[in-house]
């Protein structure tokens, strides 16, 4: 039993795969108010991070009129339409009604976050058990709500929070996912004069007006104690959930309203990371920060983890000037910012090119995310075309980063310089009173700088895709199906394929994976987050014959020992045990010691020995090598973190003993072993002893003694070295009466294996019962 360990931990694996990247992905929003900046202006800057196929176009609406009774369809709840609603442009998913990042013609730009909270996690958890719950727009539909009807920052917020609390904001986030990817929102909004933070958690919020030159806002709660203006019901439904009691002093937002599992602290932590990491770079460059300072700060990678991200779906930088007859300037990168070129882009214009708001094979269709399709690469969308670009920029990145960069950055430089005359001469048309002429102007240096991107962005897909004809030959063995079977996954067949020229694992009904090319160890890690990896196995011939799915999964320490530490435990030691969780999987394990060895109780009943750790601090399973722990600490040298560290066997080809049973069960153990005599030649089948030993059992079971004799002489040719196929066939025989044939196998796996204790038993109870 000791050498399936790791099949105890398989659901962790499931729960991962199925779990979509919310924990993994981020996004971050930054503002440098006027005073801070080189330009006459406040300029915010977002990064929008989603999964690797959520396309993200950009849009543009016009000012509208809209009938009574008017209603919105947003995909999971219908609204009322208002009576007028603003221009606007912003980029969001293709399956969103509503905007990632945008502006609206009077100057406001709007970024949002998700975050996790106390009420999110309470309708996640009656959705999970069963339970009814009403849900509500996404952020992404409250973000351009209150662009289309706010004209401040003051404005939205209110547009914003007043919606919030009639229809609340409950529901999936990502596309392909249920409930468990739902967030609460956090707000960067900002016009010519002031910016806010809002951030919310339920129906209830809080706001703080920004009064320094400076700001940010990530994936956490940044309000403790001091906001400016707040729902009217944020204490006392604290109060009604006793989430907060009046005896605990001072109301803090972030703590009485702020989710604390540790996974979500976990994410807090990194979160803080990236919001200090843009905050520090907007300080360094206070006062002559501009367009150039903020998409620079997009494309850092500076910090772990960095702002710039694989998964960063689209960038922009909303540049307001404080002269309001000035006209704004919303600069837009789709895809990774660090492969991609910022474009500017106008409200007065009165449109973009189509390209920019086509989506890929799926269309733009406005749907509840769970519904949404995988949307895939088309060249006829921009998105796409960043997207395969950054994939490709991804297979070498160190010296193709450098080419992308000084093409892009050529681009941007000549956008710059002429941007500044272009909006000049549009606002003396403005003024002028010949708007056409203006929206001309400007509708036509779009069309240029969106022309010549193209023009370069399939220049250098060209480039590279030639470039990468021998990463094509490299990923060809790897290429086919594998059969997994465990945990959840019993005769589960996984795809490999190419992909955006990344090798990609398909698990049906789970997820989706792309991959790096190999370290030098040889393992191929997985490009989102950064815990799964592929190894593959070889025969003499170079032949690939499977694979191994490494998992490494963060428990967070959340207590101490249950129990007092017996004396003359070693220093190192006395801080590891404790209880580790992981909230999105449900799982807790206790860690303690007994008889002087660590152990880890796993529930129902079992308790794992481990094995003294290696140099590297990596502590073995006693008896098993498929699975192992370490440890993390945190600043202050305090454990923190509780690693997981499995393997997983999945074998090239199709199960032959599955396919054999299939056989079987139509009626023909003749057929069925016929069949698997001839797969034991053919590479899209493997054959397996414990697969084809467990087909014996079930026959076993169901009374078939003799197909279950057959399956396992079959066994004991293909494999005959293991004394568990002679054991098991010795089984068989014994129950099927022959003594002398259970008899001559037990002996044979005796010889094969002296401690096989279980064989001798049976071997003595059958000479003894001779005598």
């Amino acid at each position: 039993m000791n050498r399936h360990t790791c099949y105890r931990f398989a659901f962790l694996l499931a729960a991962l795969l199925a779990w979509p990247r919310a924990y993994l992905s981020a996004c971050d929003t930054w503002v440098a108010r006027n005073d801070a900046t080189r330009v006459a202006a406040t300029l915010l800057a977002k990064n929008s991070d989603r999964t690797v196929f959520d396309c993200q176009p950009l849009f543009y609406y016009p000012a509208r009129e809209w009938p009574a009774g008017s209603v919105i369809d947003l995909g999971r709840v219908t609204i009322p339409q208002s009576r007028k609603t603003y221009a606007t442009i912003g980029s969001g998913p293709y399956w969103c009604w509503g905007y990632e990042e945008g502006m609206n013609e009077f100057g406001v730009a709007i970024g949002n976050e998700g975050i996790a909270t106390r009420p999110l996690a309470e309708l996640r958890e009656t959705v999970m058990s069963g339970g009814s719950v009403e849900y509500g727009p996404t952020g992404m539909d409250l973000l351009r709500l209150g662009l289309e009807r706010g004209k401040t920052a003051r404005e939205a917020l209110e547009v914003i929070t007043s919606l919030l609390e009639a229809y609340g904001q409950f529901g999936s986030g990502l596309p392909t996912a249920g409930v468990e990817a739902a967030y609460d929102n956090s707000f960067l909004i900002a016009d010519r004069k002031e910016a806010w933070i809002l951030e919310t958690a339920g129906r209830q919020w809080a706001a703080r007006r920004i009064t320094e030159s400076v700001g940010s806002i990530s994936n956490m709660i940044r309000i403790t104690t001091r906001w400016d203006i707040a729902s009217e019901q944020l204490r006392s439904h604290a109060l009604e959930k006793q989430w907060y009691r009046e005896t605990d002093g001072l109301f803090n937002f972030e703590e009485v309203y702020g989710s604390s599992t540790p996974a979500e602290r976990l994410q807090t932590r990194r979160s803080r990371i990236r919001a200090d990491r843009s905050c520090g770079l907007l300080r360094d460059h206070y006062g002559s920060i501009t367009t150039a300072t903020m998409a620079g700060i997009a494309r850092d990678r500076g910090s772990t983890p960095a702002i710039d991200m694989d998964l960063t779906a689209s960038s922009c930088v909303a540049e307001i000037p404080d002269d309001p007859d000035e006209i704004a300037v919303f600069w837009w990168a789709p895809s990774v910012p660090s492969s991609s070129c910022y474009v500017p882009f106008f409200i007065e214009a009165g449109g973009i090119p189509d390209i920019l708001s086509r989506a890929g094979t799926r269309g733009r269709k406005i749907v509840r995310p769970s519904a949404a399709e995988r949307d895939e690469f088309s060249g006829d969308s921009y998105w796409w075309l960043f997207r395969d670009l950054a994939d490709l920029v991804n297979l070498d990145r160190d010296s193709r980063i450098r080419t992308v960069r000084n093409e892009f950055d050529a681009l941007e430089e000549t956008f710059r310089e002429r941007v500044t005359a272009v909006k000049r001469e549009a606002a003396a048309r403005k003024k002028a009173g010949d708007d056409d002429a203006a929206a001309g102007l400007l509708a036509a240096f779009t069309r240029e700088c969106v022309n010549s991107v193209i023009l370069s962005v399939n220049e250098l897909r060209d480039t590279f895709r030639e470039q990468s004809v021998r990463v094509t030959q490299q990923l060809a063995p790897y290429l086919g199906s594998y059969t997994a079977n465990f945990g959840m996954y019993r005769n589960t067949v996984f795809r490999i394929e190419e992909k955006n020229h990344l090798l990609t694992l398909i698990i049906p009904g789970s997820a989706e994976l792309s991959f790096t090319y190999p370290d030098e160890n040889g393992y191929w890690l997985e490009k989102m987050s950064g815990r799964v990896a592929l190894t593959f196995s070889e025969d003499s011939s170079g032949q690939v014959t499977g694979m191994l799915l490494h998992q490494t999964t963060p428990f967070a320490k959340t207590a101490g020992p249950e129990e007092p530490l017996p004396e003359g435990v070693p220093d190192e030691v006395k801080d590891l045990p404790g209880t580790y969780e992981l909230a999105m999987a449900g799982a807790s394990y206790r860690v303690f010691i007994r008889d002087m060895v660590l152990v880890i109780d796993v529930g129902q009943g079992h308790v794992l020995g481990l094995t003294p750790p290696t140099g590297d601090g990596v502590w073995g399973f006693e008896g098993d090598n498929s699975a192992a722990v370490s440890f993390d600490r945190g600043e202050d040298g305090t454990v923190t973190v509780m690693n997981l560290h499995q393997s997983f066997p999945v074998h090239r080809g199709l199960s032959a003993a599955y396919a054999a049973e299939e056989i079987i069960a139509a009626g023909s153990v003749r057929e069925g072993i016929e069949a698997l005599q001839r797969w034991r030649d053919d590479p899209g089948y493997f054959i397996d002893e414990t697969d084809i030993n467990a087909l014996g059992y079930r026959l076993l079971n169901a009374g078939n003694t003799a197909a279950a004799i057959e399956i396992f002489r079959f066994n004991v040719t293909v494999f005959p070295l293991s004394f568990n196929v002679y054991d098991s066939l010795g089984e068989a025989f014994m129950l099927a009466g022959n003594r002398e044939e259970a008899i001559r196998n037990y002996r044979k796996s005796l010889e094969l294996n002296p401690n096989n204790d279980g064989g001798r038993k049976m071997l003595e109870k059958l000479e003894g019962a001779g005598e």
